[in-house]
């Protein structure tokens, strides 16, 4: 619940076209993926893969942790029972990160509205949540100089790209626009 009441005042922060608050260290992502792994595999999902090197950057580690767990549990949720990749890639200075599942594609004309600050979209069955998550994962990205992406279709599954410099401290003295 207190993680839940924090994602609700980070995604109000945002809604009011302010960053998210950042404490930003040095620290290598992969330990971090296989954290987040680690705590789904098994239990509630089936596998939980990842597919990293090492790479060390510039960045917020606990809003990159929640912001994993919300993309983790939503491919979980959402991947009929199949098992959910995290990879992490450095390119060109960004960090890519991505979560896949495949489960059923998103709708074209939902993949923009899933963003919005508590929006739902899913059957009804498994539409549940606050409608916070996907727009807490925008800002987190956003914050950290970024974007958010998603790719979906039929016969390919669900991947959202989270793309972020490997380093984001020159963002925190810019004023937000």
């Amino acid at each position: 619940m207190d993680q839940m009441l924090t994602q609700l005042l980070d995604a109000l922060t945002f809604e009011r076209a302010q960053r998210l608050p950042l404490v930003v260290t040095e620290f290598n992502i992969q330990p971090l993926l296989d954290a987040v792994a680690r705590d789904y595999s098994g239990s509630i999902a089936p596998v939980v893969e990842v597919r990293a090197a090492p790479i060390v950057g510039h960045w917020c580690r606990n809003s990159l942790h929640r912001a994993l767990e919300n993309l983790v549990t939503n491919a979980i949720k959402y991947g009929d029972g199949q098992r959910v990749r995290i990879a992490a890639d450095g390119i060109r200075g960004r960090l890519m990160l991505s979560v896949h599942n495949d489960g059923a594609p998103i709708a074209d004309d939902q993949r923009e509205r899933i963003f919005d600050y508590l929006r739902r979209e899913g059957d009804g069955q498994l539409g549940t949540g606050w409608g916070i998550g996907l727009p807490f994962v925008r800002s987190v990205a956003e914050s950290h100089g970024g974007s958010v992406a998603v790719d979906s279709g039929e016969g390919r599954g669900t991947t959202f790209i989270i793309d972020i410099p490997l380093d984001c401290r020159p963002l925190l003295d810019a004023p937000a626009s």
